[in-house]
């Protein structure tokens, strides 16, 4: 079973420079288990949210789903966390359909981790001066 925290942390460093640079910076903040983008926490993340490292990281949720997951305790819900807020700012089109995709899944099968992704944007719906996509179907 591999974490979210994990996969970033291996791949991470087959990015450009630059952009790895900043994934580094990113998961130094969630690779501990402490970590929580609460309100004042989450407004820091968006400088994340770049083109580049919300498809690195859209790859590294791909790679995550791969793992067998039997309960909610085997789930990297801290990694979840981190990498949703990161990406909550975007409004790319892959981005907006991952999270439409996940919300058909998880609204229709077992909503096992999904709350953790309502809270996260109902904590940061009122940022949507920030550039958040909150205005998703939730």
């Amino acid at each position: 079973m591999m974490d979210l925290r994990n996969i970033i942390l291996e791949k991470k460093d087959h990015l450009p420079k630059q952009t790895g640079k900043l994934v580094n910076r990113l998961y130094n903040k969630i690779k501990l288990d402490s970590y929580y983008p609460d309100n004042k926490n989450v407004i820091k993340l968006k400088e994340f949210s770049t083109v580049e490292i919300n498809n690195f990281l859209l790859e590294c949720l791909a790679e995550y789903d791969k793992t067998e997951r039997l309960f909610c305790e085997h789930h990297d819900i801290v990694g979840l966390r981190g990498v949703w807020a990161v990406l909550a700012f975007s409004k790319e089109e892959n981005v907006l359909k991952y999270f439409d995709e996940l919300i058909d899944k998880y609204i229709h099968g077992k909503p096992f981790y999904l709350h953790f992704l309502f809270e996260l944007f109902t904590r940061v719906s009122g940022s949507d001066s920030n550039g958040c996509c909150c205005s998703l179907r939730v």
